[in-house]
Order: C-alpha cells, then structure tokens, then sequence
C-alpha cells in the first residue's frame, strides 16, 4: 500500500492534507505489522505532531488547520450526527446518511476558523461535497492515475483515461460553480475567544468518547 501512496504523495505536490494521509496510512500500517490496536483519534494526534515536528512552521498553514481540525470534527461528530440513524438498515440510505453526517461534522468544525480568516462563511460544500467527492476523490484521480502506467504502452488507452478524467474535472467544476452562488452566512468575525470555545468543546467531547 505504501509505495503508491508515498508516490502519490510527491506527485500531489505535499499538500499538508496529503501529508496528513499519508501519515496516518503509515502508522496504520505500522501498527497492523506490530499487531498493535490504533485509536483514531491517537493516531491523528500522532500525524499532527510527527509534522510539526519536521516543520513547526506548518502550524500557522491554514490549510493544516483546517484539515487536522476537520477530521477531528468527523471522528467526534458523526457518531452523534448518525445517532438518530442507528436504526437504519445497512444499505445505500445509510451510506448517503453516513456521507451526509461526515460533511455535516467538517462543517461544523471548520465554521468558525473559515469565518475568523476569510471573514466569511458557507454551507455550499454540504451540497458540493456531493458531487466533488464521488466525481473527483472515485473519478478523475483513479481514471488518472490508472493511465500512468498505460502511457508508454498503450498511449490511445491513457489518452482515453486522461479525457474521461478531464471531463469529470470540468463536471464538478461547473457543479461547484453553480453551488457557490448560494448566498453566504450572515457571520463575518470569529474571535480567538470564540475558537478557544470550540476547541475546549471539541476536546471535552474527544476526552468522553475515549473514555
């Protein structure tokens, strides 16, 4: 598994929320060769500290915090967003609720730091996430990277994946466009007070689900 993560890790350009994968796919696998158990949120707590410590500097990446701090909103949150659910069936209803609580949960997590930095905020990615995910995160970067190796060997093969990819890339982008002329919230400052909040709530209800 490693390999073409870490490869795929260069070629993404070392984004701090690819790192944060990557790392966390590294510990994973270390803990499953050791047979150790993994906590989740442990094991973020254990990405977020082996990056700072290869670059302290990537703290004040907003694109670091908003990652870290959106994956933490999801392993605490959507337990309780998918409470009233519990009694769904397994089956595509409970995957899409399943989805559905996850974006709620980054929502969540990240409203108040979007507002404190850009001053503005929105729940357009509730609705694009949607659409992104499944056209990009299970399309165009699989079809992309299943083209890779064809490139050289059956060049028309890799052409045909390449396009398929773009046209999913350019579908989402027309999607997202349309979703981003949903009217903004009615928020425009976030204080440090306001974080400190809900990042104290946020660890109190990490320190009951460990419990």
């Amino acid at each position: 598994t490693l390999p073409p993560v870490v490869f795929y890790l260069f070629v993404a350009g070392l984004a701090p929320a690819t790192v944060r994968s990557v790392v966390i796919i590294a510990l994973e696998a270390m803990a499953l060769v050791l047979e150790r158990e993994t906590d989740p949120l442990n094991t973020l707590t254990a990405a977020a500290f082996g990056i700072l410590l290869c670059n302290p500097q990537v703290l004040f990446d907003i694109s670091f915090q908003l990652s870290f701090l959106a994956i933490w909103g999801i392993l605490v949150l959507t337990p309780l967003c998918m409470a009233p659910f519990y009694g769904v069936r397994e089956g595509m209803a409970k995957k899409v609720l399943l989805f559905a609580s996850v974006s709620v949960a980054a929502t969540i997590v990240t409203l108040l730091p979007v507002v404190h930095t850009f001053h503005r905020a929105s729940v357009a990615g509730l609705i694009g996430n949607f659409v992104a995910v499944p056209l990009l995160g299970y399309g165009a970067v699989v079809t992309g990277f299943t083209a890779l190796p064809l490139i050289n060997l059956f060049p028309d093969a890799a052409a045909l994946l390449v396009g398929i990819a773009a046209w999913l890339v350019r579908a989402s982008d027309a999607v997202i466009t349309l979703v981003a002329e949903i009217p903004p919230l009615p928020m425009r400052s976030a204080t440090l007070a306001d974080l400190s909040v809900l990042y104290l709530a946020l660890l109190g209800l990490s320190l009951i689900k460990t419990e």
